[in-house]
Formats: C-alpha cells, sequence, structure tokens
C-alpha cells in the first residue's frame, strides 16, 4: 500500500493524494505538500476479524492502518449512515458549493482494500466477554478487535422550540439534504453558535440569498480561538458581508417566525440552524461497561478499558481530552488501527490550528491570511 500523503498548509490536515482539494478547508492542491508517513516496519498476517464501528474518518483511518499490517485479516465497517463514510468538515461548504469533495475514500477503495462496508446498520448492544456486537434488528457480528469510532452528533440545548420543523443541525448528509429542502422560498436564517461551523454555516446561507443573523451567547466570536482583535475583525468581515452579529445573546425561544432572544430582541428566520458543540456516541460502550467520562476513555494506544477494543475521533477522550476535530479523529483511527493489529504506535496530543474561510477572509492558527 505504497501511497503519498500531503500536508494542507492551509489548515494542517494530513491526508493521502486521493483528492483535489482539502478536505478539511476546502484549498486546492496548490496548498498541499507531501510528506512522509514513514515506512510501516510491523506485519502480522492473522485471520483476525476486525470490527470497526462508526463511518467517519477515524473508521476509514482504522481500517487503513489495519490492512497496511495485515493482509489477510477479515475488516468489516458498520455504518448506520446510508452511505460510504464521508467528510464531515465539508458538509457546510456544500449548501454553497455541491463540488465539494464529500467521501473520505473513493466507493471502489473498499473493495480493493478488502474492507467489507456495511451501511445502513444501527447498533443496539454490545457484549465484551463475548466479542460481539447485536443489530437492532438481532443481527450479530463476532469480532477478534473491535474499532470503536462512533462518533458524535450535535448537541441540541433545550430551548423552547429547537424541535420545530424550521430548525436544523448540520452533522449528517442528510441534515444537508433536509436544510437544502427547506430552502425554497425562504428569505431569513439564524444561526445559534458563533463557532467555525456555525459561521461556516452563516457564509454559506448568505451566499445562497437569505438574510443570516449570527446568535452567540459569548461576548465576541470564536473566543476559545480567537484572540479579541481577529475576533473583531472578524465580526467586522461578517457584518461588511450583509451577516447580522448579535453577541452576548441568549436565545430565548424558537418560533416558526424566528428566534426571541433574552430581553425581547428576536431575530426573523424561517430556518434556524443549531451549532452548539458535540457530544460523544458513547452509550453503547458504556452499556457495555467500557469505562466512559465524557466519552470513551483510552489510554495513549486508542485501548479502552478492554483490550480487544480500541477507541478513536469525536467519540474517545484521552487524557480528559475530546477535542472533536478531524485531523485528530484521523491521527487516533490510525492508532486504533495500527494496535488493533497488534503494532505498538502511541497516540501524541497536538494542538491542531484552527482553519476558517468565509466573508471574504481567511483565518489560519489564530491569524487572518
Amino acid at each position: 500500500m505504497d501511497r503519498k500523503f500531503f500536508r494542507c498548509t492551509a489548515c494542517g490536515a494530513v491526508f493521502d493524494g486521493d483528492v483535489d482539494v482539502c478536505p478539511v478547508c476546502g484549498v486546492g492542491s496548490e496548498r498541499f505538500e507531501e510528506v512522509d508517513p514513514g515506512k510501516i516496519a510491523y506485519r502480522n498476517n492473522t485471520g483476525d476479524l476486525y470490527l470497526i464501528l462508526g463511518g467517519g474518518v477515524a473508521a476509514v483511518s482504522a481500517a487503513e492502518a489495519i490492512r497496511a499490517r495485515d493482509n489477510t485479516g477479515n475488516i468489516a465497517i458498520l455504518t448506520d449512515e446510508p452511505t460510504a463514510p464521508y467528510n464531515r468538515p465539508m458538509l457546510t461548504k456544500r449548501l454553497c458549493d455541491k463540488t465539494a469533495p464529500l467521501f473520505v475514500r473513493k466507493p471502489e477503495w473498499y473493495p480493493a482494500n478488502r474492507v467489507q462496508l456495511y451501511t445502513g446498520m444501527r447498533i443496539r448492544a454490545m457484549d465484551v466477554p463475548s466479542r460481539h456486537v447485536v443489530l437492532d434488528d438481532g443481527t450479530t457480528f463476532r469480532y477478534d478487535k473491535c474499532v470503536y469510532a462512533m462518533g458524535a452528533e450535535c448537541f441540541v440545548p433545550p430551548i423552547p422550540g429547537a424541535d420545530g420543523k424550521n430548525c436544523a443541525t448540520i452533522r449528517r448528509l442528510s441534515d444537508v439534504e433536509r436544510i437544502e429542502n427547506m430552502l425554497p422560498g425562504a428569505r431569513s436564517a439564524a444561526v445559534i453558535g458563533g463557532g467555525v461551523l456555525g459561521l461556516e454555516s452563516a457564509w454559506a446561507l448568505k451566499k445562497r440569498g437569505l438574510a443570516v443573523t449570527v446568535i452567540e451567547v459569548e461576548e465576541r466570536l470564536m473566543p476559545r480561538q480567537l484572540d479579541e482583535e481577529v475576533s473583531r475583525k472578524l465580526r467586522r468581515a461578517a457584518e461588511d458581508s450583509g451577516v447580522r452579529i448579535l453577541t452576548g445573546a441568549r436565545t430565548e425561544r424558537i418560533t416558526p417566525e424566528g428566534v426571541v432572544l433574552a430581553g425581547g430582541t428576536s431575530a426573523p428566520a424561517e430556518i434556524v440552524i443549531l451549532s452548539c458543540g458535540i457530544r460523544a456516541n458513547a452509550a453503547i460502550a458504556k452499556d457495555a461497561g467500557l469505562g466512559v467520562a465524557r466519552a470513551v476513555v483510552v489510554d495513549e494506544f486508542m485501548r479502552t478499558s478492554d483490550g480487544n477494543v480500541f477507541a478513536c475521533g469525536d467519540c474517545a477522550e484521552f487524557r480528559g481530552v475530546d477535542m472533536g476535530l478531524w485531523p485528530e479523529a484521523a491521527e487516533q483511527g490510525r492508532i486504533a488501527g495500527a494496535n488493533a493489529s497488534g503494532d505498538n504506535l502511541s497516540y501524541r496530543q497536538e494542538r491542531y490550528p484552527v482553519s476558517f474561510i468565509g466573508f471574504g477572509i481567511r483565518i489560519f492558527d489564530g491569524k487572518i491570511q
């Protein structure tokens, strides 16, 4: 499996050369630089059954790492999505650009690498002592080694009206399709949350011709990623683009007509996007008796409290931290897959730069480029 790997100089993401644009920030290949992932010395050809739960980049990275070391083991990916694993950072971009790259690997990659991909598979339970998982329909999958990569879901705050027909999150391809169905005839939108994904959503909806309001409970945009000066410039760029920004604003309720804030201020919105963070899909692991805090607890080898189960990505917590970032998930998936096949790699926590493109500006690692 000799492949070329590249790093995006705009956002720092590392990926193989099977894409023309960065799957995280969307810049073109002119911003790629080739990197050497290192030679894989470890080989362990087995007849083991590797079961990977989840359908994101962590799951695919785990499968790649296993196959690079074990040429004869059986690899299966179970995802509840109806499609092959895709790049979630591209979802907001696809609201205004249908050419944005979607899939982590092309469909032919799975059979070419002898990875069985099962879509539409909803997992009901996991039996760690007997090493099997059970689907909603009662189907059982056995494993020798399991990689738990079930990701996360959007957190929806307990706001009255947040379950309304005009409300949506952006975490799955079906979310984007649902928003597309809401767009015809819509004239205004509100985005609750002034982080990267919220602002990307606002920019995409603005480019679709809607009047957009961003509502952020903190006093400035992206307060955990940007200093006050860059945050102020970002706000000015958004407002110059015609997006209304409300900071220090607490949402009181959502109605079919829009968002009502504490104090009586309102924002008209026929579409409301909730971008308020994520919560790990750790319930299956917790019910199975694996160690879970905010997410599934792993050590530096991505091992859970059971030696035959590894966890990675947005559903995993290492040293009390779960950043929920694409490059973190990809790297943890690589480590989990390698060690599931018997290798001995350690995960090193890194500081991943934040990238944002929108409102006519580009921000990388806290600075405007």
